[in-house]
């Protein structure tokens, strides 16, 4: 992602785990600290999809338009 067009937004999920969220008309993409956790508490996927979900809608306000996310 450009640098120039990418919003970037850093949250702490836990003690153990923080998450960096960047999204561009490109697209999103996480990068996770430490590691890439295989699971996540409830306490973290609650803040998770939070901060994610804000950060989406800032991209469809920049965009002028909807944003679509399929969850797997």
């Amino acid at each position: 992602m450009s640098a120039e067009v990418a919003e970037t937004k850093t949250v702490r999920l836990s003690d153990r785990l923080t998450v960096t969220l960047s999204v561009s008309p490109l697209g999103i993409t996480a990068e996770w600290s430490p590691y890439i956790p295989s699971r996540l508490s409830g306490g973290e996927l609650r803040r998770y999809r939070q901060a994610r979900d804000e950060m989406l809608a800032r991209l469809a306000s920049r965009v002028g338009g909807g944003v679509l996310l399929i969850e797997t």
